[in-house]
């Protein structure tokens, strides 16, 4: 089944004073969201970072690493904060996708411990042999698609709608593994971004 993918994996594919957002009840921020972000926290406390497109920042020392996502990003505004944390690291000699794709499970199931279920998605439109053999191929050419989904009624405490991981690929034989945070204040996030496209930012 698929679920919304072109927009949040288009996001995770491409990168790869503020209002305070909506927080669930007894939340704070704090520095305990994924990579030791929290949506909504200012550019300005994020440490050092690079831009990268119009509100998209790597994040180059993020306050909590992880060895598995050495890649972390941001989609942030001026005048609301992060919106969403990116994260990604890529697997060479991977052309049939055996790597990326244990990966991606072994992620999921970490992340089900703190998130609880999820919506999974393995697809791919070819012959089951090009897919066993050259994964990483089809999923350049977006024929194949795999990964991981949860969407909360609530916010979660640290301010997040939805979560998506996904397998991907960079080449024929480089998979990649890609993570995406998106923040709860979805109306206001869009409305930063297409007010920084329209300016240019």
């Amino acid at each position: 089944m698929r679920f919304g993918w072109g927009i949040e994996l288009g996001l995770l594919c491409a990168s790869i004073a503020v209002a305070p957002l909506a927080f669930a009840e007894g939340a704070s921020p704090t520095h305990d969201g994924p990579f030791g972000i929290y949506m909504g926290e200012p550019i300005s406390a994020l440490g050092p970072v690079q831009p990268d497109g119009a509100g998209t920042y790597d994040v180059l020392k993020p306050a909590r690493p992880n060895v598995s996502f050495p890649r972390v990003a941001v989609e942030a505004y001026p005048t609301i904060g992060v919106c969403t944390i990116l994260a990604w690291r890529s697997i060479t000699d991977d052309p049939a996708g055996a790597k990326v794709l244990r990966a991606t499970d072994d992620l999921g199931q970490a992340l089900k411990a703190k998130y609880g279920d999820f919506e999974k998605i393995d697809e791919c439109d070819v012959a089951d042999e090009a897919c066993s053999s050259a994964w990483a191929t089809e999923a350049v050419q977006g024929a194949a698609r795999y990964g991981y989904k949860w969407e909360f009624a609530r916010p979660h405490q640290d301010g997040t709608r939805m979560i998506v991981l996904a397998a991907g690929a960079i080449d024929a034989a480089t998979t990649k593994v890609m993570i995406g945070y998106y923040s709860s204040d979805e109306e206001r996030c869009e409305a930063a971004k297409k007010a920084a496209l329209a300016g240019g930012l």
